[in-house]
């Protein structure tokens, strides 16, 4: 009787073989961590990393990242905790009082001597930036201070709320205040931390394509702006008459950014880090 071909028991499992992710692809796997388990340590979000994606990720990488972007751990075991910024009680109502009071158009709390005070680089654009800012506030006060998980998560992803995330995050910068501190300090005011909810940062073509819209409307608004006397005082233009850009200057998030007292915020110190750009016509 012949014999009848047994198949193999001894079959290989071929695993695929674990992959260095890029910084886009860890940031939006961190924000979904952090948004499921808020309190979860560094360690253990490393291994689910790890161990859900097969990443090679070194938490030397992954601290980077979570400073960076504001995704930091409450607390790490083995590491100092940082002192925390103490927000007023009413924190939205101090910011409109800041901005009732002040030339300035924001104020950013800081753990450090000074507090910063932000506003445009730019006197043609204040006006409108102030506008613009306030405009983002009202929207986000009409919704309501969200209470439920779907409600904080509408108005963290809200247009308006976006807006003022980018102008404090751009002040944040200058003044070295961490994006996660601009997280808490807008849930002192609005209610929500909007960290948890942002999406994947843009790709270089998307940046590039705002930043070119941006720059077409600006320059449009800076033409009509000329044609006023204190426009021509403010806005150098080239040989054929037309507007000079300055990024620094015109830069849709360009802000100058000043040390305040803790106290009211009205006592300024002189500018955050290097002394800003400023146009000047004839300049």
């Amino acid at each position: 009787m012949a014999e009848t071909n047994k198949p193999s028991c001894n079959h290989k499992v071929i695993q695929a073989a674990p992959t260095t992710p890029s910084d886009d692809e860890v940031v939006s796997a961190l924000r979904v961590v952090r948004l499921q388990r808020p309190k979860l340590g560094r360690a253990k979000v490393l291994s689910q990393l790890k161990d859900a994606n097969k990443w090679i990720l070194s938490d030397a990488r992954l601290k980077k990242l979570m400073t960076l972007h504001g995704l930091a751990c409450p607390t790490n075991q083995g590491e100092e905790e940082e002192t925390p910024i103490v927000y007023p009680k009413d924190a939205m109502a101090a910011q409109e009082r800041f901005k009732r009071s002040s030339t300035r158009c924001l104020r950013l709390y800081s753990r450090e001597k000074y507090d910063y005070a932000v506003e445009p680089n730019c006197s043609v654009k204040i006006k409108f930036n102030a506008s613009l800012t306030m405009i983002a506030h009202n929207i986000i006060v009409r919704m309501g201070r969200p209470t439920s998980s779907k409600e904080k998560q509408l108005v963290a992803q809200s247009g308006p709320m976006l807006t003022l995330w980018e102008l404090y995050c751009a002040g944040a910068q200058k003044a070295g205040i961490s994006k996660a501190d601009i997280g808490r300090q807008l849930e002192a005011e609005y209610g929500v931390n909007p960290i948890p909810y942002l999406g994947p940062p843009p790709s270089e073509a998307e940046v590039k394509k705002r930043a070119a819209a941006f720059k077409k409307a600006t320059m449009a608004f800076l033409k009509k702006a000329h044609k006023h006397e204190d426009g021509k005082a403010l806005i150098p233009v080239d040989e054929k008459g037309r507007p000079v850009w300055i990024p620094e200057v015109y830069g849709e998030y360009a802000v100058v950014v000043f040390k305040i007292d803790k106290g009211k915020g009205l006592k300024e110190f002189g500018y955050a880090g290097e002394s800003p750009l400023h146009a000047r016509a004839g300049k």
